[in-house]
């Protein structure tokens, strides 16, 4: 069975945001998202709270899904600044993070701490660098690092994360660069497939990237079923398939999704924000409970059961 991840988005009252995770870690998601901008960038003079501090307000309210950002954006942070908050919040929230990490891409984000957008190579080179660091600091133990961007000498972090040996690296790639790191360091592979691209080419674009991802694996000597394949679908820039309008098109959409090899799909949430009323179906929404409730018992005929309720409602 496929796995469910839920993204909010930082930009509504803080009650309301709170009553959203809430209801995600009702329904059973699996996982919990903030992303991470200055600010919007689509609006950016629009609300919007940090990530970071905002995961730390949601730890407190949750007791089971998991957290993190996706994905934290290295242009804001220097990795030590970065490596320091995940472990703060690893620890707040009872070892439940997933650091996601990526390489930036908002021009806005440059613009509004005062950085001169970055060259295509330096983004790859600084974002490696990070990744390694990252990596290293989380295990916290002393770390001395000197790269072309980043030099850090004796460094440890304490507390120590819960999560041994250090808390769960998801990493966004797309090119073959960061599929690399994906493979070398990462336990969680983020894709959000492309922008405006039709149904058959994400599936057959997705399937090229776990290629690579697999082909990286070989050279570091990993088994390619230790990551986590993970998809950041379900707006309509991103999903051009009506997923919402009945049960068999969201399970056909989900289907398809596994068998290029993803094991969690990550939706936008609450899907009614991005979509017109009339293209949500309430009854693939209680259907997707129904996938939930079954992925958290282990119960197959949960979900069963739980499509013929919606079915005849």
């Amino acid at each position: 069975m496929i796995d469910f991840g839920a993204l909010l988005f930082p930009n509504v009252a803080w009650s309301t945001l709170v009553d959203r995770c809430e209801r995600a870690e009702e329904l059973g998601f699996r996982s919990l998202w903030i992303d991470d901008h200055v600010a919007n960038p689509q609006a950016p003079r629009s609300n919007w709270y940090e990530a970071f501090t905002t995961l730390s307000g949601l730890a407190n309210c949750t007791r089971r899904i998991l957290l993190g950002p996706l994905v934290s954006n290295v242009i804001l942070r220097h990795p030590v600044v970065l490596a320091r908050q995940a472990v703060t919040i690893e620890n707040m929230s009872g070892g439940r993070l997933q650091l996601g990490i990526g390489a930036g891409y908002a021009p806005t984000d440059h613009e509004l701490v005062g950085t001169a957008p970055w060259p295509r190579r330096e983004r790859e080179a600084r974002f490696a660098e990070a990744v390694e660091l990252i990596d290293a600091l989380l295990r916290a133990e002393p770390v001395d690092y000197a790269g072309e961007h980043y030099h850090v000498r004796g460094v440890r972090l304490r507390p120590a994360p819960l999560q041994r040996p250090r808390p769960p690296m998801c990493i966004a790639a797309h090119g073959r660069s960061s599929l690399r790191l994906v493979a070398q360091f990462g336990d969680i592979w983020s894709s959000f497939g492309g922008w405006g691209l039709s149904s058959p080419e994400l599936l057959a674009i997705t399937k090229e990237r776990a290629a690579a991802l697999d082909e990286f694996c070989a050279e570091f000597g990993r088994n390619p079923s230790s990551i986590r394949r993970q998809i950041l679908a379900g707006s309509p820039a991103t999903t051009p398939d009506p997923i919402w309008s009945s049960v068999q098109a969201f399970d056909e959409w989900v289907a398809r999704w596994r068998q290029v090899g993803i094991d969690e799909i990550v939706l936008y949430f609450p899907p009614e924000l991005l979509y017109e009323p009339d293209l949500v179906n309430p009854v693939v929404l209680e259907h997707l409970r129904g996938l939930l409730l079954a992925r958290r018992s282990g119960n197959q005929s949960a979900a069963v059961n739980g499509q013929r309720r919606a079915t005849h409602e």
